[in-house]
C-alpha cells in the first residue's frame, strides 16, 4: 500500500473483485487520488467505485488526465471539459458491452462521473469477463477461440470525420479528414477495413476476438460488445469472421451466464467509477428515471428536465418573392429534413407574429429534454437554404425551464 493509499479506505464490493474507495477521514482531499495508484488497484479489481469526494467536473477531468494519456469520444455526444462527454441514452436497459468495443478505437480505461444521481432507479451494470469465461461451456469456448467476431456498419460522414479530427488533434477541420487518418488512429494491431462511400459515409469492417487477454493479464476474459447497444448509429452486422452467425445455443448460453454474474452499481451524487475496458463490460439496468454519468468518452446529467426555447426570426423579402408553391415545397423540406431527424426528441411549433410586432415576423416554440438534439436541429437549420440564401435572419433566442424552481426545491429539500 502506498503512502497516499493510507489516506483512503479500500473495501470489496459485490460478489466479484470490484473495489470501493472512500476517504479515510472527512478532510481527505480529492487530489489524494492523483497518485494513489488507481491503475494498479484496477489491475486486480477490474472496476473501482470512488465515493465520498464530491468532485466537480473540472476535478474529474484532471483525474482522468492523471491516468489517461489520451481520450476517445463518441462523435454523436457533447463534451464537458477535455475528457468528458454527456451520456443520455434514455431510460431503457442497455446491453453489456465494452466501450467502443465494436470499433478499433476502444479505450483501455473507462471513467464515469455521476454529478447528480437520479432520484430512483440509477444503476449501471458491470460484468467481469473473467467470471464469464470461467463459467462458459467447452463448446462455447471452442467457438470463440476458433475465430474472431466481425462488426460491420456504416457511419455518417460528419460523425466519422469528427472522430478523426478529435483523435488527430492537429487543428485540421472536418473536411480535411480522410480514411488514412482513421487508420493512423486505430488501436495498434487492429484488423479493420475502412471504405468511404460515394456520399461521404464510411463503411467499416472490424474483426476482434470476443475472448482475449486483458490489459494487465494473459488470463482470458470474455469481454466484447455482442450484447451492446447502437444509440445514434446504424445497428452493426455482427457475426463470425467467416460470415457465419453465432449459433443460437451459444447466444442463449452467454446471455444466461452474463446475467448470472452481472452486478449493479447504484449511483450516489459525486461517484466516480473506473473500469478496465479490456476486461469488464458495462450496461444499464432498466429504470424509469435513469441518470447517465460522465466518463472518459462520456459524461452525465441530472434528472430529466424539460426546456422551452423560442427562436424569433425575420423572413427576408426575397422569401416573399417566391411563389406560394415554392414556399410550400421548402416548408416540406424544413419539416422532413431539418425537424424530421429529431421529431422523437423535439416538439417544434411555428407562430406568425408580423401583425403584433415590428421586430420579427415569426417565431418557433420548441420543447425538449434533449439539448443535444436541439443543438443539432439548429446546426441543420444554419446549413439549410433558409439561412444560406438569406431568406431567414434570426432575431434572438430565449431558453427557459418550466417551473424550474420546483425541481430546485425538490432536489434541495
Amino acid at each position: 500500500m502506498t503512502t497516499t493509499q493510507h489516506s483512503l479506505r479500500l473495501a470489496s464490493i459485490g460478489d466479484g473483485d470490484g473495489m470501493l474507495i472512500t476517504p479515510r477521514t472527512e478532510g481527505t482531499p480529492f487530489a489524494a487520488l492523483f497518485d494513489a495508484g488507481l491503475d494498479g488497484l484496477l489491475a486486480d479489481a477490474g472496476h473501482l467505485l470512488i465515493r465520498g469526494f464530491d468532485p466537480s467536473v473540472e476535478d474529474f477531468n484532471e483525474l482522468v488526465r492523471q491516468y489517461s494519456s489520451r481520450t476517445t469520444l463518441d462523435p454523436a455526444r457533447v463534451f464537458h471539459g477535455s475528457a468528458a462527454q454527456k451520456v443520455d441514452s434514455g431510460h431503457a436497459p442497455i446491453g453489456l458491452h465494452l466501450e467502443n468495443g465494436g470499433t478499433p478505437f476502444a479505450p483501455e480505461l473507462l471513467w464515469f462521473h455521476c454529478v447528480k444521481a437520479a432520484r430512483s432507479g440509477s444503476q449501471t451494470t458491470v460484468c467481469d469477463g473473467y467470471r464469464v469465461w470461467d463459467a462458459l461451456s467447452d463448446r462455447a469456448k471452442e467457438a470463440f477461440t476458433a475465430q474472431p467476431i466481425r462488426y460491420a456498419r456504416t457511419v455518417p460522414a460528419e460523425l466519422w470525420r469528427r472522430l478523426a479530427a478529435f483523435m488527430a488533434g492537429d487543428g485540421r477541420g472536418l473536411d480535411e479528414m480522410s480514411v488514412a487518418d482513421l487508420y493512423a488512429q486505430a488501436n495498434p494491431g487492429a484488423k479493420v477495413e475502412f471504405t468511404e462511400n460515394a456520399d461521404g459515409s464510411l463503411r467499416y469492417d472490424y474483426q476482434v476476438y470476443a475472448a482475449h487477454p486483458t490489459k494487465w493479464s494473459t488470463r482470458t476474459a470474455w469481454a466484447n460488445s455482442l450484447l451492446g447497444p447502437s444509440f445514434n448509429y446504424e445497428t452493426p452486422d455482427i457475426r463470425f469472421a467467416d460470415g457465419s452467425p453465432v449459433p443460437d445455443a451459444v447466444v442463449a448460453e452467454y446471455t444466461e451466464v452474463t446475467e448470472a454474474v452481472t452486478e449493479e452499481i447504484a449511483w450516489a451524487d459525486g461517484d466516480i467509477v473506473l473500469i478496465d475496458n479490456s476486461r469488464v463490460m458495462h450496461g444499464a439496468a432498466p429504470s424509469p428515471t435513469r441518470t447517465a454519468p460522465f466518463s472518459t468518452p462520456r459524461a452525465t446529467r441530472g434528472p430529466d428536465m424539460k426546456y422551452g426555447i423560442v427562436i424569433r426570426y425575420q423572413f427576408d423579402p426575397a422569401w416573399l418573392r417566391l411563389s406560394r408553391e415554392e414556399r410550400r415545397a421548402y416548408e416540406d423540406v424544413f419539416q422532413k429534413e431539418i425537424v424530421g431527424p429529431y421529431v422523437d426528441r423535439l416538439t417544434v411549433r411555428h407562430f406568425d407574429a408580423e401583425a403584433f410586432t415590428a421586430d420579427y415576423s415569426d417565431f418557433l416554440l420548441i420543447e425538449t429534454e434533449d439539448l443535444q438534439a436541439y443543438y443539432y436541429f439548429v446546426e441543420g437549420l444554419r446549413d439549410s437554404d433558409f439561412i444560406a440564401r438569406g431568406w431567414v435572419r434570426i432575431h434572438d433566442i430565449t431558453i427557459g425551464v418550466p417551473d424550474g424552481y420546483k425541481e430546485y426545491e425538490h432536489d434541495n429539500a
